[in-house]
């Protein structure tokens, strides 16, 4: 049976600050969406999007979203980011 990780570690951390770097200067959140026990975080970078996912064991940019919808506390969260842009 597999077996998953429950946290992120140092270099964990390390891949995603290095993965991040790209979206250094300039971009700003567009959006927030759930997906199940996860945050989608849509980045705007001039014309470009892009996507990261994040939850407890898992934070990393990604181009490929399923699905996405606003439930509970994100819809604040929603409401407050679009108000600021």
């Amino acid at each position: 049976m597999a077996s998953y990780k429950k946290s992120l570690n140092v270099l964990d951390l390390l891949a995603v600050v290095t993965e991040l770097t790209e979206l250094r200067g300039g971009s700003i959140i567009d959006k927030v969406y759930t997906m199940g026990d996860s945050l989608l975080l849509r980045f705007r970078k001039g014309p470009e999007k892009y996507f990261i996912i994040a939850n407890s064991h898992r934070f990393g940019l990604t181009s490929y979203v399923l699905e996405h919808g606003a439930e509970g506390g994100v819809t604040i969260l929603r409401q407050f980011i679009e108000t600021r842009g």
